[in-house]
């Protein structure tokens, strides 16, 4: 590696790794505030927090890998820019599609890595995620519900709670029971309590201070039944439990032949289609936003970091629109699921070529020479090495 490589890959280096920090953050800000509010109301244990946050990451760093890598360079062309070491480094002789390069080979490295987190890392943490909600839940009911909303994580009942004072207490409290189909019950209690019996492996909702209301549908008949105290067996098999794997929860493989099997059953397999070409796309992403961001950083070499980051989630902005304009696109049929999953990175392709030659004011096929060299004299050192 030349000094030319090593100097601009030491000016990625340090933005790149600010960057995931701050935009990890930023996106773990919303699950930080609720899983801060298990650990202090709910009393769950800070090791399962820990657990949880763990499990969340791999779907954070597929979004901020390729955000950062674009910052990352945008900030450093800027530097090189505004320092006028670009235009030194045009002076020797090296051009703009040379002093890419290193960028370039950064960006394939930080593909790599999101390749590993889409295809291995994020499904095993999104399922190992959903095995740890379910187990945590089973041995504190509580969490599986929430004051101010309709809770139907219980199989075949839906429970309301106007307010809860304490992790385990309720006040205010609905419940629509469709256990028995032929007798369905609604139950309405002033307050309530979760009793859970780890040895029998019984959660018990003891209800007081309400009335049962229940109807037969084959009779007609209609039963109200006042109580005092009224205790209500959950179901420890939650709606979670049956734990079959959705496709953010797929690896390759099982996608392959969850779409071997709607095809058999004649069923429409897009999504996971789709899911198979996201595994790639967002890899990609990397290395377009390590090249669209040196031209970017050249132009904007006066603005300042804040510019840097502002350009940086401009674009993200962009890419995450026109994503969600192809995956709607593709879900509906109107394209095929390679097209609708490609599209953003087919845009920022054009885009990015634009700019490179725009900036760089010479020709094209300038760049695919010295990308050429480049990689002969990678592998050719390598080879020897190997020797």
């Amino acid at each position: 590696m030349k000094i030319i490589d090593r100097y601009i890959l030491m000016e990625i280096l340090p933005p790149f790794v600010i960057s995931i920090f701050v935009f990890t953050f930023v996106l773990l800000m919303n699950q930080i505030l609720r899983l801060s509010d298990l650990l202090i109301n709910k009393g769950i244990a800070f090791f399962i927090i820990f657990e949880l946050i763990i499990f969340i990451l791999p779907s954070f760093l597929v979004i901020t890998i390729p955000v950062s890598t674009l910052t990352a360079s945008i900030l450093a062309f800027s530097r090189l820019s505004s320092d006028g070491e670009i235009i030194a480094l045009k002076a020797s002789g090296i051009s703009l599609y040379r002093m890419i390069i290193p960028v370039l080979t950064f960006s394939l490295f930080t593909g790599i890595i999101t390749i590993y987190l889409m295809i291995s890392a994020m499904p095993y943490g999104n399922f190992a995620l959903k095995n740890l909600i379910y187990n945590t839940i089973k041995t504190k009911a509580s969490l599986a519900i929430e004051e101010g909303v309709f809770n139907d994580t219980f199989e075949n009942l839906m429970i309301y709670v106007k307010e809860m004072p304490r992790p385990e207490e309720f006040n205010g409290i609905f419940i629509s029971d469709l256990r028995d189909p032929k007798e369905p019950n609604v139950i309405i209690a002033k307050s309530g309590t979760i009793i859970t019996d780890k040895e029998a492996k019984k959660i018990i909702l003891r209800l007081k201070d309400g009335s049962l209301h229940r109807g037969a549908e084959l009779s007609g008949a209609y039963q109200k039944v006042d109580f005092t105290n009224y205790d209500l067996q959950l179901n420890i098999e939650f709606k979670t439990s049956k734990l079959t794997k959705d496709r953010l929860e797929m690896t390759i493989g099982e996608l392959m032949d969850e779409i071997d099997k709607r095809k058999k059953e004649n069923n429409n397999y897009t999504a996971y289609l789709m899911e198979i070409h996201k595994k790639f796309s967002m890899p990609f992403a990397c290395v377009l936003m390590g090249i669209i961001g040196a031209p970017l950083g050249i132009t904007s070499k006066r603005s300042g970091r804040s510019t840097g980051f502002a350009l940086a989630i401009g674009i993200a902005l962009a890419y995450y629109l026109i994503s969600t304009l192809g995956d709607f696109l593709g879900r509906l049929d109107f394209i095929n699921a390679f097209l609708a999953i490609w599209l953003p990175n087919i845009f920022f392709a054009f885009f990015g070529i634009f700019l490179v030659v725009k900036t760089a004011n010479e020709s094209p096929f300038k760049a695919l020479g010295f990308i050429f060299d480049f990689y002969y004299y990678v592998l050719n050192k390598v080879w020897n090495k190997k020797k």
